[in-house]
């Protein structure tokens, strides 16, 4: 019978060989513990991510507990009725990008480059000569804070106290002892950030010139304005989604080449082959597991039949693994031609 336990102190350690026998016996098979469908084969997880028709992020097209629980985070922090970006549809989901991609244009996020060395510079210089250096804590946890409020040219006086809200919530969502001064510093950093960006964003103020959040006020001509809510919920998602992909990614792929330390060192020696070499550490070992979707109507997925409503967790992290779309998945090639083809971001 498939079984599904990501909490299993040897799944943490390692949860490819389990990942394996799951899509091996079941690829798609409804989970009575987290009571919702768990994907693990490439093509129904790329399937489920890509059909906007049949499966939906917003849980509001969900029912049960999962969707419920959605919900109630949502809701702890109110917005009135903005959605997060990852938790939005087309057409909505579309027109919130809209606000906001063309501040992510490579020419304008090009000139972050030489702020990023610095930064990466810095954080490394701190690394004590010849001891253990703690890479989560000093490099991968922080580099993607201060990129994201460089981004955003978040004023220089606001910026240590906004890094210690953001990094809050980071810490929340790896820590799994559930201690309550964990939870409790999340909480109130969720709060702090949310009344923070609530002022700085408010009709009327006027964010530094050239940053994320002076575009979210004054959306480019043709695109629709974005409400108050919408604008502050877009710089709450800016502020804090991507940090845990980004540290994950940080500390999967500096553990990835010290357990291969061939292709590390070709990599020292042919620092082009490294754009490939992070599509590969993305799709060898996954910084984002599970993504989550809800089904809009019934339909099949696999030989199974989804209900609507129904909660599907698409397992990114084993689709990597699916050796039907790379073959000799459990190797780490850096010169993987299709490791771009990767779910790893949905």
């Amino acid at each position: 019978m498939a079984f599904f336990d990501p909490y299993r102190r040897s799944y943490i350690s390692d949860p490819y060989p389990a990942l394996a026998r799951l899509r091996g016996e079941q690829p798609v098979f409804y989970s009575p513990q987290f009571r919702a469908w768990i994907l693990t084969a490439y093509a129904d997880c790329a399937r489920v991510l890509r059909d906007n028709e049949r499966f939906a992020s917003n849980p509001a097209e969900g029912q049960g507990h999962v969707a419920d629980q959605l919900r109630q985070q949502r809701d702890a922090v109110s917005l009135g009725d903005a959605e997060p970006l990852v938790r939005s549809d087309p057409p909505a989901h579309t027109r919130l990008r809209q606000g906001v991609n063309h501040a992510f244009t490579p020419a304008k996020v090009a000139p972050l480059r030489p702020f990023i060395e610095q930064t990466v510079a810095s954080l490394l210089d701190r690394a004590p000569q010849g001891e253990p250096f703690e890479v989560m804590a000093g490099l991968a946890e922080p580099l993607p804070v201060a990129v994201v409020l460089e981004l955003m040219q978040a004023p220089a006086a606001d910026r240590p106290e906004l890094a210690q809200w953001m990094t809050a919530i980071m810490r929340a969502r790896v820590d799994q002892s559930e201690a309550p001064a964990v939870a409790a510093a999340a909480q109130q950093g969720q709060q702090s950030l949310t009344d923070y960006f609530t002022a700085a964003l408010a009709d009327g103020s006027t964010p530094a010139a050239g940053g994320v959040l002076a575009t979210l006020m004054a959306p480019a001509e043709g695109r629709e304005a974005l409400t108050a809510s919408e604008r502050v919920k877009i710089a709450m998602d800016l502020s804090i989604a991507g940090n845990n992909s980004t540290a994950f990614m940080i500390g999967n792929g500096v553990l990835t080449l010290v357990q291969h330390p061939q292709q590390a060192a070709r990599l020292r020696e042919d620092p082009q082959l490294l754009a490939s070499a992070v599509d590969e550490m993305l799709r060898f070992d996954s910084p984002n597991q599970i993504i989550m979707r809800f089904a809009k109507a019934e339909t099949a997925v696999g030989r199974q039949t989804v209900k609507a409503g129904d909660a599907v967790f698409v397992l990114v992290g084993a689709a990597n693994r699916d050796g039907g779309q790379f073959p000799e998945p459990d190797r780490f090639d850096p010169l993987r031609e299709n490791a771009h083809r990767h779910l790893s971001f949905g």
